[in-house]
């Protein structure tokens, strides 16, 4: 997104990167959700006035909407550079669930805790059509890059021929969106990392060749 040029309250310009406060608001969103989450919450985070904010993003539903579509944007499961290769298959897949959090932050930033998506879908599902058919878009999104990820190690032969990447990618997404859940609870990250390993396991031993 290119630089937009806004005005203060006090009348004097100012410029800010829309990319950079899409990415705050993000977070801001993610950690108190759309419920908790007021315009000037947003505006604090982005060190903005109201009108720069509506005029380049829109209300607040619309905000989150694009909120969703930067973070899908930004998971290894649409990244295939994260899917690191060199590793063993099992490595990869227990970063893959691990990982969604970490690879938003810029080095050194603590992330929210839980999946951004899945805290957004406990909230707000059969709220706004808007939102249900941009989370509907956005999971698909994923799942389709976990599909991939599957595909790929079926044709490394990694998995069995008859190894099906649809279902395996449906069985993660189900495993990691309960994983989020508990994780916003307290589980800690150890903890989490321990169960990612067991499912793993169990999956793996099931599918492999």
């Amino acid at each position: 997104m290119p630089e937009v040029k806004g005005e203060s309250m006090a009348g004097r310009k100012l410029s800010f990167d829309p990319s950079t406060a899409l990415h705050q608001m993000m977070l801001v969103f993610w950690e108190k959700g759309f419920n908790g989450t007021s315009i000037d919450d947003l505006c604090r985070a982005v060190g903005v006035p109201k009108p720069s904010i509506y005029a380049t993003f829109g209300d607040k539903e619309t905000i989150l909407v694009q909120a969703l579509e930067l973070y899908t944007s930004r998971t290894p499961q649409k990244n295939s550079e994260t899917w690191r290769l060199d590793l063993p298959l099992r490595e990869r897949l227990v970063e893959l669930i691990m990982e969604t959090d970490r690879c938003l932050a810029p080095a050194g930033q603590a992330m929210p805790t839980g999946c951004f998506m899945v805290n957004t879908i406990t909230e707000f599902t059969g709220v706004s059509e808007r939102v249900d058919e941009a989370i509907r878009r956005l999971t698909k999104v994923s799942g389709d890059g976990m599909e991939r990820f599957f595909a790929l190690a079926v044709e490394r032969g990694e998995l069995r021929k008859g190894a099906n990447p649809k279902m395996l990618a449906a069985q993660v997404g189900i495993f990691s969106g309960g994983l989020s859940v508990v994780k916003k609870k307290g589980l800690s990250r150890k903890k989490a990392r321990e169960l990612a390993e067991e499912f793993v396991g169990y999956l793996l031993g099931a599918e492999g060749k």
